[in-house]
């Protein structure tokens, strides 16, 4: 394992590539309405980058165990300093752009509060609630508790996934967003970071060589796949979600990948560093330029009729944007502003 929990090029990076499928995440959205091989495309790749946003949990568990866990209070106000003032920010802005009115309207309080002025805040939703509950996992002392508790939030969270597809008790809460906002639907990703932390982990994985978990995340993302196809025609949201059983074991085994590569001396690219520098800016903030982006890039003839090839084009435009912002914003070296946009 490396040296201490202080952020380094390896986690940065690990961050850079969970925002790279992100973005192509939502890029891929465009192309879940065609049909033929160019749907076939879109549904494998949507299964390669569903790791993503699990990816962001995992992350923030590992990095939460630290000494100002015993200062609860403390704790959340550190916590809520960092991600608070800065997904409130991007809400007005999301808010002022595309629903002005509902900034001086009772709905700003349910925008805030489901994700929904930013599209896809319902990560901050849930890393806010994992936080609030942080100092509660501290303070269990036995590891096979924590194993009980994670396998029993696994089930409660698919069986939640699932039952809100085949009916209609959830109402909107059986829809996403709304649906991916229990913090239980995630597990075990935040737990499980902050237990291989809490108990130092990592070095057990030593063992496990790497070819062998490369050859099980490929088992389960074509597992993760097969599932998709066979839910597309009856349950077409489903099939492509982030939360699904396969996808989230595609998901936990790419987890164990991660943590067992953070002991090896792999050099990543500067790329990937400075993009997950950057993350919560990015995952805040690509949606616009993708928005933007994407109806004058489909003006291109014959490009989106090839979405192997118009979506890693849609990717990189949106990247290339996010990096130019990046750095136009950096070079103004003011921290406070850099720290509110997001930009680390």
């Amino acid at each position: 394992m490396q040296s201490s929990l202080e952020r380094n090029r390896y986690w940065d990076a690990v961050r850079g590539l969970a925002i790279v499928a992100v973005v192509t995440t939502h890029a891929a959205n465009f192309g879940l309405s065609l049909d033929g091989w160019n749907y076939d495309f879109v549904l494998v790749l949507r299964e390669m980058v569903n790791f993503a946003v699990p990816t962001f949990f995992l992350l923030a568990g590992y990095f939460a165990n630290s000494r100002s866990l015993n200062d609860p209070v403390g704790f959340w106000r550190l916590r809520a300093f960092r991600i608070l003032p800065t997904y409130l920010f991007w809400t007005a802005v999301y808010l002022l752009i595309f629903a002005p009115g509902d900034l001086i309207h009772p709905a700003l309080a349910q925008h805030v509060l489901t994700g929904t002025g930013v599209f896809i805040g319902y990560y901050v939703v849930v890393l806010v609630q994992m936080t609030a509950l942080t100092p509660m996992l501290n303070r269990i002392k036995s590891l096979r508790l924590h194993g009980v508790i994670m396998l029993v939030l696994i089930g409660a969270g698919l069986s939640f996934t699932y039952a809100a597809q085949a009916t209609t008790t959830f109402g909107k809460f059986g829809t996403f967003p709304y649906s991916a906002l229990p913090f239980f639907v995630w597990y075990p990703f935040y737990h499980f970071g902050f237990v291989v932390a809490k108990y130092d982990l990592p070095h057990r994985l030593q063992r496990i060589k790497i070819n062998h978990l490369i050859a099980v995340a490929l088992l389960a993302l074509l597992s993760a796949v097969l599932e998709a196809f066979g839910l597309w025609y009856d349950k077409p949201s489903l099939a492509s979600s982030q939360l699904k059983a396969t996808s989230l074991l595609c998901s936990f085994v790419v987890a164990m990948l991660v943590l067992r590569l953070s002991s090896t001396s792999f050099s990543p690219p500067q790329a990937l560093v400075t993009l997950g520098r950057s993350s919560f800016f990015i995952y805040l903030t690509h949606l616009l330029v993708l928005i933007a982006v994407e109806p004058l890039m489909r003006r291109v003839p014959l490009l989106t009729e090839v979405q192997a090839l118009y979506i890693p084009v849609l990717v990189i435009v949106v990247l290339a944007a996010m990096w130019g912002a990046i750095r136009g914003i950096t070079l103004a070296n003011n921290r406070p502003v850099n720290r509110l946009l997001g930009i680390e």
